[in-house]
């Protein structure tokens, strides 16, 4: 069981502990903050608060209200002159910094009844010490050796589905956050930036592949760096999906539910080669179906980098569970620029695709729509 101490200290000298992280201070490491860990949501500068979230952060210290505690851990085996990371309190801590540091500003009334807005240090020095003094609560969680090796991530995530509903990616991600969990480390390489890191090897040769193949598909994803970060990690858990399905032919396992896949993400669960083998196979014959459907930007929607899940599931289902022959790839292309110019025809494989209105993907559906795509009299 971590051992946890309890103490209080002042916002100013909290923020300098953030502020000293990166710098020649004389603080000993050991004391010094880093914001961002590998299972935090955002990074150590920007987070995921908007700036109306941040001011009423700034807001509720003001006026004296409680924002919780701030949570702070440092793995078993870690020194002590390790950092500690933020575990609970990343959001709240950066808008702190950031106000002190003059990075926005908060409404402010005159004197006079008029409104403006002001950064902190054109706030009256009053309202600036009242900020500086206003202590927080602090929780240092140290992890203990007999600890299971997860602790961390399972405190993080525990603590974050309860209070700040995590969704799956990210959840996913801080499961993942000490890198030791092959499909996960995967899947981070080929969804890409800022997961690009070199792999050496025939693997690496594998990864490259894929991704550049992915992306010359399904365009906006990670490479351009510019899709947020709930989104990067909704990516991840997409594309776990995509490796468990194809490694072990289980279609069940094609979903990017945290819980439905969670006791597949182990360290032990290392890819084998010829799993290898199959997953640049079912990759490829993916991609290269999708790339010989006519309009296929418009048949099959993606997002930032990653296509719709309802939308190519037969495609991926039908590689998954080994239907698609060379007969039935050019089949499945055929159909589907057949129902491009049949509304008809169109109108049946919705219906037939939906299952009565709902979105979830089944393995009765895929094998309805294959039975239709079969079934079709190609002209």
């Amino acid at each position: 069981m971590p051992y946890i101490t309890q103490l209080t200290q002042p916002i100013q000298q909290f923020v300098h502990r953030l502020n000293t992280t990166n710098n020649n201070d004389s603080m000993p490491e050991g004391e010094k903050i880093k914001v961002c860990a590998a299972f935090q949501r955002g990074d150590d500068q920007t987070g995921v608060w908007s700036i109306k979230m941040q001011r009423k952060l700034v807001e509720s210290i003001l006026m004296g209200f409680p924002i919780g505690s701030i949570m702070l851990v440092k793995a078993w085996g870690a020194a002590n002159s390790t950092n500690h990371f933020i575990l609970d309190g990343g959001n709240r801590s950066r808008a702190m910094r950031d106000f002190m540091s003059g990075d926005f500003s908060i409404p402010y009334v005159e004197e006079d009844g008029s409104k403006t807005f002001k950064t902190f240090e054109e706030l009256p020095v009053e309202i600036q010490a009242k900020f500086k003094n206003t202590n927080l609560h602090l929780q240092q969680i140290r992890v203990l050796r007999e600890d299971p090796p997860d602790t961390v991530a399972r405190m993080f995530t525990n603590t974050n589905t309860l209070i700040l509903s995590l969704k799956d990616g990210e959840l996913i991600k801080a499961h993942g956050w000490m890198g030791n969990i092959p499909i996960i480390e995967l899947a981070k390489r080929l969804i890409g930036e800022p997961w690009e890191y070199e792999v050496s090897g025939e693997w690496g040769d594998i990864i490259d592949e894929i991704r550049e193949n992915w992306y010359q598909t399904f365009p906006g994803g990670g490479v351009d760096g510019t899709k947020r970060e709930t989104k990067r990690c909704d990516n991840i858990a997409m594309m776990c999906g995509f490796i468990l399905s194809s490694i072990t032919s289980s279609l069940s396992l094609f979903t990017k539910k945290f819980d439905k896949i969670k006791n597949h993400l182990t360290p032990e669960n290392i890819i084998t080669e010829v799993q290898k083998e199959k997953l640049l196979s079912n990759f490829s014959k993916f991609i290269a179906t999708i790339n010989a459907i006519d309009n296929n930007n418009d048949l099959f929607k993606r997002e930032c980098g990653m296509p719709k899940k309802t939308k190519i599931f037969i495609i991926w289902g039908a590689i998954v569970t080994d239907r698609m022959t060379p007969d039935f790839t050019l089949k499945v292309i055929n159909f589907y620029n057949a129902i491009q110019e049949d509304e008809e025809l169109m109108e049946v494989y919705d219906n037939t695709l939906s299952g009565g209105g709902d979105g979830h993907t089944t393995r009765s559906k895929l094998e309805n729509v294959i039975n239709l795509i079969n079934s079709y009299e190609f002209h």
